[in-house]
């Protein structure tokens, strides 16, 4: 029989930071994480989304407006939040797929800010926030593992932080 770990497998009581919790896959990763008994918060760039999370998770989940695109925004949250035990980022918007040379260079230039240097932000200013046996996890979704034709920069901004 294998020896237990030294931490234990559970979210009960821990404090858990889902960047982009509002939706999707972070929603999902909140509401597990919640059903575990963590306390939770979540961040989004749009209120709405985050009124409506709030909604719909356990009462105390904590919610905030974020530009994770903007440095000092990144690190004024971290600052204001405190201690933790995980991050989650799972925070983009929607891959929107065209030819490179049809790509508009301003909305690229955005979607790469959030997904790679976002997530590198949060990893950055967060870090320092996490207690002991506490973790980071980035995600990347499909775009990365499945190529498909118009998804150029979707690829770009993924692949560099799922290994």
């Amino acid at each position: 029989m294998e020896a237990q770990t030294a931490y234990p497998r559970t979210l009960n009581g821990k404090r858990i930071v889902v960047l982009g919790g509002t939706s999707g896959m972070g929603f999902a990763a909140a509401e597990m994480a919640a059903r575990e008994g963590a306390a939770i918060v979540v961040a989004s760039s749009r209120r709405e989304h985050i009124d409506r999370a709030i909604t719909r998770l356990p009462k105390g989940t904590e919610g905030y407006t974020i530009d994770l695109s903007n440095e000092e925004h990144v690190r004024d949250f971290f600052t204001h939040l405190g201690a933790f035990d995980h991050l989650v980022f799972t925070a983009g918007d929607m891959l929107q797929r065209s030819e490179l040379s049809e790509t508009n260079v301003e909305q690229a230039r955005h979607f790469f800010d959030l997904r790679f240097w976002g997530a590198f932000m949060a990893a950055k200013y967060g870090s320092s926030h996490i207690r002991p046996g506490g973790s980071i996890v980035l995600t990347s979704g499909i775009a990365g593992r499945r190529p498909h034709k118009g998804g150029r920069l979707g690829q770009a901004s993924v692949v560099p932080s799922r290994h």
